[in-house]
């Protein structure tokens, strides 16, 4: 999947609904994933395309599905 063919604007949405669901604030969220507040504020407003590294330490940390969070198909959470 080329960069052109991602919906970064899904994407950001989706991690911002993570994010408020489970309540977070821009700073907890990123220094869970190891990355600055301004870090998550840049993806979540479109200044910053997420890359794979950022997506997968979300998904990881937050026991989402990589493939959720990329694309918007299949369960939230692989368990």
């Amino acid at each position: 999947m080329s960069r052109q063919n991602v919906d970064f604007e899904a994407i950001r949405n989706r991690i911002k609904e993570v994010r408020k669901e489970l309540k977070l604030s821009q700073e907890m969220f990123g220094k869970a994933v190891d990355f600055r507040r301004q870090d998550i504020h840049a993806i979540e407003t479109g200044k910053r395309q997420p890359g794979l590294t950022v997506l997968y330490r979300i998904a990881l940390q937050f026991n989402l599905s990589l493939d959720w969070l990329v694309t918007g198909r299949g369960r939230k959470n692989p368990d």
